[in-house]
């Protein structure tokens, strides 16, 4: 048996990816000093490079950026009479959860956009100018952020497919179809369930075509 399997690769590739893609971004913060990096992307790059299939689509992120912006105005406004930050940002927790578990579009970065919005972005309700609201830290250091990250997951998404099946089809046609002519009864069908496993590269339970 492989001492290297083609999980032990994929696994490698994703931390790589994922790793790679917050040191780009802080590259880029320190090259053109503009804040595309904040330490709420870390999480999102895990969730962007978890999966072996790529990463997730952007429909929770969207709805929940969008969301997060209006809760964290909403509360930036009133949180004099919500007894003060401290309990305004449970308050504002509270509102976040109930939008995720009521829509499913999860997406943990947007509670620290909406907390920014709410509490970390001045006092421009009091400046009654709108140009004080922070356009910038939303545009780069969340969505610009967002997406480069996402693209680069997309990217190493397809380098990920590919040497997933080229490991894959040395591991069969070498160590795990040896010996399965020689196996009855049970043991069989073991070894071929095993087989199908390791060939279902998305993981949905069944065999593509190009699988």
């Amino acid at each position: 048996q492989l001492a290297i399997t083609h999980d032990s690769i994929d696994s490698l590739l994703a931390a790589v990816g994922a790793g790679g893609s917050i040191a780009l971004l802080q590259y880029l913060t320190d090259i053109f000093e503009v804040p595309f990096m904040a330490s709420f992307l870390i999480s999102s790059a895990v969730k962007f490079f978890f999966n072996r299939t790529g990463p997730p689509t952007l429909l929770a992120f969207w709805n929940s950026t969008v969301f997060g912006i209006v809760a964290g105005s909403f509360v930036h406004f009133t949180k004099e009479w919500l007894f003060g930050n401290d309990y305004a940002k449970c308050v504002l927790l509270m509102v976040m959860m109930f939008y995720w578990k009521q829509t499913g579009h999860l997406w943990s970065a947007a509670n620290s956009l909406a907390m920014f919005v709410a509490f970390g972005s001045g006092e421009w309700k009091s400046s009654g100018s709108v140009y004080d609201f922070p356009y910038r830290y939303i545009q780069t250091a969340y969505v610009l952020g967002h997406l480069i990250i996402y693209a680069m997951a997309r990217i190493v998404a397809v380098l990920r497919q590919y040497v997933r099946v080229r490991v894959l089809r040395h591991e069969f046609f070498h160590c795990d179809w040896n010996g399965v002519s020689t196996l009855t009864g049970e043991q069989r069908l073991q070894r071929l369930h095993h087989l199908f496993s390791r060939m279902d590269l998305s993981g949905d339970g069944r065999l593509d075509s190009y699988e």
